[in-house]
């Protein structure tokens, strides 16, 4: 029988040999790469900037412009939170949770109004974010799509045709916290800054992921919000760990967790590689305008080696960590 402490003892060794193999820092790019430049990048399976492309978007795209082309009567769909925590690991007297946002109508011109001035640093107002995951860009927001591209040449023979288009759009209350996805990512900045923390796949037990119990934050009438967990849902697993909070940070995240850290400015594009944990904070929101971004996601090949790599990993912290869930052990 393999002992607890070998089995910890190869997790540790194969990040140490990764954090030796792969770059020290993120590579970046003046102009958009070459599809060689960019297979490698895809094949090596790190993230990449592109300090600039040209796309309409960032010469067009403010509040005033947003509003006009998509018509402030437009009625969205919004993230509303107290805490700008959309999706997110939250300490309650119940125990941890996995919180959902409350999910808001209301027309786009009161959105975007909602995010300017002194609103956006009011603490007794909710945190707003438009987040759909859903390819919006294809329907709610195809309007916007003149000013952008379908899909990218530089892009195509390597990364394929991209599956979802998003539009992301808030203030610098939001965090989107640590977390993976299955689709390859290229994130554009178009307006304002957000920091991105980026963690390999290869690190995960470092994030201590638990099975979090589904909760929705909904409005108290009040102006506040009760958590109000969902029983019959799923446990989440979920990364505990926030690279920018110090006091969420395991003893094995301070010893061998390396994470990369970026600024992604107007006019650049970062490619995340699928299953890389990202955090990703808006730290900068022009004056009377909103921090807008818009991401592009590819299918991944999900029978390449790191995704089976990743299963495993996963399976092997959860069980050095002695976290079961029955949903998960079935699957």
């Amino acid at each position: 029988m393999v002992s607890r402490e070998k089995l910890e003892k190869g997790m540790f060794k194969q990040m140490e040999l990764q954090q030796v193999f792969l770059p020290a820092e993120i590579s970046e790019f003046d102009t958009p790469p070459l599809p060689t430049q960019l297979a490698k990048q895809v094949g090596l399976g790190f993230p990449m900037v592109i300090k600039k492309i040209d796309l309409p978007c960032f010469e067009k795209w403010n509040a005033a412009y947003l509003k006009e082309k998509l018509g402030e009567d437009l009625v969205v769909s919004i993230a509303e939170t107290p805490l700008g925590n959309a999706d997110s690991p939250l300490d309650t007297n119940d125990g941890s949770v996995f919180v959902k946002p409350h999910t808001a109508e209301m027309p786009f011109g009161e959105f975007i109004d909602s995010l300017q001035g002194s609103n956006c640093f009011d603490n007794k107002k909710p945190v707003r974010y438009l987040q759909n995951q859903d390819g919006c860009m294809a329907t709610a927001y195809k309007v916007l799509m003149e000013d952008l591209v379908d899909n990218f040449e530089w892009a195509d023979e390597v990364l394929g045709v991209p599956e979802l288009i998003n539009l992301w759009v808030g203030d610098t209350r939001t965090t989107s916290r640590l977390h993976c996805d299955s689709f390859e990512n290229l994130y554009i900045q178009v307006r304002g800054v957000k920091k991105f923390y980026l963690i390999p796949p290869t690190e995960v037990y470092c994030l201590d992921e638990q099975f979090l119990t589904s909760a929705t934050y909904v409005p108290d009438g009040e102006g506040g919000y009760n958590v109000v967990n969902d029983k019959d849902m799923p446990k989440t697993l979920f990364p505990t760990v926030n690279p920018a909070d110090e006091k969420t940070h395991n003893s094995i995240y301070r010893k061998h967790c390396r994470p990369f850290v970026v600024e992604l400015h107007e006019g650049e594009v970062l490619y995340i590689p699928s299953l890389w944990y990202h955090q990703v904070q808006i730290v900068e929101t022009p004056e009377d305008d909103a921090n807008v971004s818009v991401n592009y996601w590819y299918p991944a090949n999900c029978a390449m080696p790191q995704y089976m790599k990743h299963d495993y990993l996963r399976y092997t912290s959860l069980m050095l960590r002695g976290y079961e869930d029955e949903n998960y052990e079935s699957e």
